[in-house]
């Protein structure tokens, strides 16, 4: 069962990381969403505070 948990947003320069950041968190029932950038991060966050 998959409930969601709450939301993230992970920022790292390392795709290996974010990705799996996203798959180990997303399996636990967190919504994520990852950014490679500090300023892509911000952009995120303001344009989806939902996540």
């Amino acid at each position: 069962m998959n409930i969601n948990k709450g939301k993230i947003l992970i920022v790292d320069d390392i795709l290996a990381n974010l990705q799996l950041l996203s798959n180990s968190l997303s399996e636990q029932g967190y919504k994520v969403r990852g950014a490679a950038k500090g300023k892509m991060a911000i952009r995120t966050a303001i344009s989806s505070p939902q996540i």
